[in-house]
């Protein structure tokens, strides 16, 4: 790794622990729960791979989770919750799994 990488990666570990420790601590609310998740995979997006995966590029596939899971707040929709979780294994997750992802140390 070089050191550019080493030093984002502190940072978003740190913004990361602040973030969790303001909200899940405390809450046993799913909602707080797919917040983070969103705000680690913003976190993470410049390390993956801009492949097209499911017709979405990295940018697109953050932006569509984004709008998924404040509609999923207000509505409590499974259908929404399904897309939302689509979302993640489809597109975060594949990237990770086919060698597409950020490379691991």
């Amino acid at each position: 790794m070089n050191l550019k990488r080493r030093a984002t990666s502190v940072v978003n570990y740190i913004k990361f622990i602040y973030f969790l420790s303001k909200g899940i601590f405390g809450s046993n609310s799913p909602e707080v729960v797919l917040k983070m998740i969103c705000k680690f995979v913003t976190l993470e997006a410049p390390f993956y791979s801009n492949k097209i995966v499911m017709g979405r590029s990295m940018q697109k596939s953050i932006e569509l989770l984004s709008v998924l899971i404040p509609s999923y707040i207000e509505t409590k929709s499974e259908i929404t919750l399904d897309q939302i979780l689509e979302v993640l294994k489809r597109e975060f997750l594949q990237r990770e799994s086919k060698n597409y992802g950020r490379k691991q140390f």
